[in-house]
């Protein structure tokens, strides 16, 4: 059977609360789904060696944590990136609500900021 696709977001990916708990989350998740994670570039390399050594996809988009033109410029370049990408489901805290709207995709709200892609 095909794995779910699942392309999952965060602004910054380094030791800490939610990136710790983020890269807990994926490597739980990654023998029942095909996960692509992508973040910003600050990123912590061991933290990286961890997913890639387990066989999860990384995208390094350049957004940049608390800058609003990076924010902006992420939206279109992760838009245009869902525009080819095959992925089910996207999680984000990233920019949630915009990222949607600009990749031209339909995208169903599942529940808090997941979507169905």
């Amino acid at each position: 059977m095909k794995k779910i696709k699942i392309l999952h977001l965060i602004t910054r990916f380094i030791k800490g609360g939610a990136d710790e708990n983020t890269l807990l989350s994926i490597l739980g998740l990654k023998d029942k789904y095909d996960i692509t994670l992508g973040f910003g570039c600050e990123y912590d390399i061991n933290m990286i060696n961890k997913l890639e050594n387990k066989g999860i996809k990384i995208k390094v988009f350049s957004l940049k944590h608390n800058s609003v033109i990076s924010s902006l410029r992420s939206i279109f370049e992760i838009s245009f990136y869902l525009k080819k990408e095959t992925s089910t489901i996207a999680s984000s805290f990233l920019l949630a609500r915009l990222i949607p709207r600009k990749s031209n995709r339909q995208f169903l709200p599942l529940a808090g900021n997941l979507f169905l892609i």
